[in-house]
């Protein structure tokens, strides 16, 4: 949105991930139920927002997996462009969700199996450690993740 009201010219696989998630979210229900633990969409203040909530409500730390993270490279490049945390993203057709780790393959199949989900991913675990806090995991380190102190991108509706 932002690049086509700059009219910045990028050209790339950018569109739109709005998307109705309630056939996807029964899915997942019907499959695991209880093991379902959290779910959260990440549409105010994108993934890091989200897991903060998580994050804080539940009493753990999130640890983030960056190499699981499944962004596209036309975003991640725009992104990287325009000098904004992906993770901090309005993602309005995705869903978080914290299940118990004996089910997650269960869960992750059956988003698979549904046309919306094939792209899911388990893109991180729950820890003992940094309580109310969300850690990435880079590959060549760790750092905390923020949480966006303001809109990185004016609202549309």
């Amino acid at each position: 949105m932002l690049a086509e009201r700059q009219n910045l010219g990028l050209v790339g696989e950018l569109r739109s991930d709005v998307a109705p998630l309630n056939g996807l979210v029964a899915a997942a229900i019907d499959a695991a139920g209880a093991a379902i633990v959290a779910m959260k969409d990440p549409t105010r203040g994108g993934v890091a927002s989200a897991l903060h909530e998580m994050a804080e409500k539940s009493g753990v730390g999130i640890l983030l997996d960056e190499a699981a993270l499944p962004v596209n490279p036309a975003v991640r490049a725009a992104s990287e462009l325009l000098g904004i945390d992906v993770l901090q993203v309005a993602n309005e057709g995705k869903a978080l969700l914290g299940v118990r780790p004996d089910e997650a393959k269960r869960v992750l199949d059956t988003l698979h199996a549904h046309p919306l989900g094939r792209d899911a991913r388990r893109i991180g675990h729950c820890t003992a450690q940094s309580r109310g806090r969300v850690v990435l995991d880079t590959g060549f380190g760790r750092r905390l993740v923020a949480e966006s102190d303001g809109e990185l991108l004016p609202r549309i509706c």
